[in-house]
């Protein structure tokens, strides 16, 4: 695990620039969420009118959280990140399909913001994580000094578990003038990945799956 990391780190050293601060114009951030916030049409009754209170609680407070996230995390952009300023209204870290379509519409929203800032700013190289769920992609992110990630125009925390639409993703950056640098995928044995990257996550409240 250790090896691991220590090999992550390594690709994750661009030359160190001002990360600055990501803000968003608040009817540009509601308009933004609004059109990304596509509800699970699977939940039904509680969870289905949790996830609706969920996505109208992130259209109403986007800016709000758009400059929380970006306090805390950067140019980092994980869905599952933005779950844990969730927890306000009712996320747990055990109730994750409840709050991932108001994560991922919130994480959209940042996205387009932080790589506006990093096109001013002549960033153009993104980095990507890959790997199941208690891999280490998000500790290992966590673990790196801002300054060290701070020349990356992104760092895109996912799994990238749906080839097809990873890969429109990525060519998606491209054609925007970006560069994919590099892509770090991360694997962990899947029952320590559960024991003790999932479930310990939870445990401490931090649910970066």
């Amino acid at each position: 695990r250790d090896q691991r990391r220590s090999g992550a780190l390594a690709l994750l050293k661009p030359n160190v620039g001002d990360l600055g601060g990501v803000r968003a114009d608040p009817k540009f951030s509601q308009e933004t969420v609004r059109t990304n916030f596509a509800p699970d049409k699977t939940l039904t009754g509680q969870d289905a009118i949790q996830q609706d209170a969920s996505g109208a609680y992130a259209i109403e407070n986007a800016s709000k959280l758009l400059d929380e996230y970006a306090g805390l995390h950067g140019n980092e952009v994980s869905a599952d990140k933005f779950k844990d300023l969730l927890r306000q209204i009712g996320y747990t870290g055990l109730n994750s399909e409840i709050y991932h379509s108001a994560a991922s519409a919130l994480g959209k929203a940042y996205q387009k913001v932080l790589l506006a800032q990093a096109k001013k700013a002549g960033k153009t190289e993104i980095v990507a994580t890959a790997g199941g769920s208690g891999s280490g992609k998000s500790t290992t992110l966590d673990e790196i000094p801002a300054g060290e990630k701070s020349g990356y125009a992104m760092l895109l925390d996912g799994k990238l578990a749906d080839y097809e639409r990873a890969v429109t993703n990525l060519k998606s950056f491209e054609k925007m003038g970006f560069k994919v640098k590099e892509i770090v995928y991360f694997y962990r044995d899947p029952v320590e990945s559960w024991i003790n990257g999932v479930l310990s996550r939870i445990a401490s409240k931090q649910d970066y799956r």
